[in-house]
């Protein structure tokens, strides 16, 4: 094992030690749960694990006092949210996890956050982890076209969903009304065919009545970057020296960036006013370049780099030009909006991508947001999800790990706030546990340092897929 990893699993190895002792068995208490719980709170309770490894009674107690039951993932009554009020006051960024793109419960749990969001604490903006330029681009459409037609042209493929079509027929629905949801993007890569088709006209529009010869050069860079990346793309091409001839367009697209930079002036002038047209061209200039390092940098870590700063650029970009003012909701996997995912000890079996030393959005989001973020991360114990396009299981819960708490609250889903965690027991939170990413691979961290919150969903399904 090299050093730095050695280093890191040592507090994970104290922490499951710890676990061996003072330990709380729920599969025998389910008696005894059920009988003290009034009526809605039994239908919320969640069946008996009796493979469930025991855990510590004062991490046990801690959780079970501090949660927040969610009686619904699909209702449009939110009296079960309402703490959220407390807990997201003075927040401006709240992020909105899962722990993998390909479940039902998530998609749906995330759906009724975003409504009630909108709707009560006043969000306006919902980012998504897909294409800034795309996203853009629906958003100006949807009061005219099918939600259905929306969703396609934003995000990518693995929430073409039923759960999430509601979002975007609510989305559609709020045109009519005085706060219309906002549709928005912070990915730097294509999430739509509609990002390739229509870039190179839309660059070239934009900056026209400025520069007709400076706009004819942007529309050739952008149809080169449409056409070779599409050639390596179609031969099987692997990241690295294969799609080393795109970053010949790397100068031209800084060269845009800088055009842009010097010329917002004129260009949102010329462009009847409209500074959000001109700033997502420059948001997709710059896009375009960190795609092509996120597949021809030659190292494997600043590949990864290239994405996650990208995107919290990009980010930065909605909250501080685009949107400015505007309370925003990020729907993204945990993995990339967790605050120091570098400190993560990945456990046997996990992805190439998770063995690195570097950091991702979140990280940078984090530092540069400070107190006005909070960040939930969503979990699940049981049943199966998708990645890949293939059905699995979720696997079983570590002892001492979210998911083994998790489970002990005995209910189907809740929320607890680990920002806000004190008293006895609460000391989970602040020690080295392990968490699943994917609801496969055990990944050991402080949960308080990652997340300020936690959504967990006791049993999961596939999600109802369109496509």
């Amino acid at each position: 094992m090299p050093r730095i990893l050695l280093s890191r699993a040592l507090p994970v190895l104290a922490a499951l030690a710890l676990t061996a002792g003072c330990r709380d068995s729920t599969a025998s208490d389910a008696g005894t749960l059920g009988r003290f719980l009034d009526p809605e709170e039994r239908e919320l309770l969640t069946p008996v694990d009796p493979n469930a490894p025991e855990e510590r009674r004062e991490w046990v107690q801690w959780i079970r006092r501090a949660h927040e039951p969610i009686r619904s993932l699909t209702s449009t009554e939110y009296g079960d949210l309402r703490f959220l009020e407390g807990v997201l006051a003075g927040k401006r960024v709240v992020q909105l996890g899962e722990s993998s793109h390909g479940v039902r419960e998530f998609n749906q749990a995330k759906v009724r956050l975003i409504r009630y969001l909108h709707e009560e604490q006043g969000f306006d903006v919902i980012a998504f982890e897909s294409g800034l330029y795309e996203c853009s681009r629906a958003n100006g459409s949807a009061p005219d076209v099918d939600p259905y037609a929306t969703m396609r042209n934003c995000i990518f493929g693995v929430w073409h969903t039923e759960e999430v079509r509601e979002l975007f027929e609510y989305i559609k629905e709020t045109r009519a009304t005085g706060r219309p949801l906002i549709l928005a993007g912070f990915d730097i890569q294509v999430s739509s065919g509609l990002g390739t088709q229509s870039a190179p006209a839309f660059l070239q529009q934009t900056l026209s009545s400025v520069d007709s010869d400076y706009a004819q050069r942007a529309w050739r860079l952008e149809r080169d970057y449409r056409t070779d990346m599409g050639a390596l793309r179609a031969a099987d091409a692997q990241p690295g020296s294969d799609f080393a001839p795109l970053r010949r367009l790397v100068p031209a697209y800084d060269s845009l960036v800088a055009f842009i930079d010097a010329n917002l002036a004129a260009l949102t002038a010329a462009n009847g006013g409209n500074a959000e047209r001109v700033l997502v061209a420059r948001q997709l200039a710059f896009s375009r370049r960190q795609e092509i390092e996120l597949w021809s940098h030659p190292d494997v870590i600043q590949r990864h780099l290239a994405r996650e700063v990208g995107m919290a650029d990009n980010l930065d970009a909605l909250l501080d030009r685009i949107h400015p003012g505007k309370k925003v909701m990020v729907w993204a996997h945990n993995y990339h909006i967790q605050h120091d995912r570098a400190s993560l000890v990945p456990g046997s079996g996990a992805p190439p991508e998770d063995l690195g030393d570097f950091n991702t959005m979140g990280h940078f989001v984090h530092q540069r947001r400070g107190a006005e973020l909070y960040t939930v991360g969503l979990f699940m114990y049981r049943g199966q999800a998708v990645m890949s396009g293939d059905v699995h299981d979720v696997t079983e819960a570590a002892p001492g790990s979210v998911e083994s708490l998790g489970y002990r609250v005995r209910k189907k889903h809740f929320f607890v706030d680990l920002a806000g965690a004190s008293g006895p027991g609460s000391d989970w939170t602040r020690s080295t546990v392990m968490l699943k990413d994917q609801g496969i691979w055990d990944m050991g961290q402080v949960p308080a340092e990652q997340f300020d919150g936690i959504l967990f969903i006791d049993t999961v399904t596939p999600p109802d897929y369109i496509d």
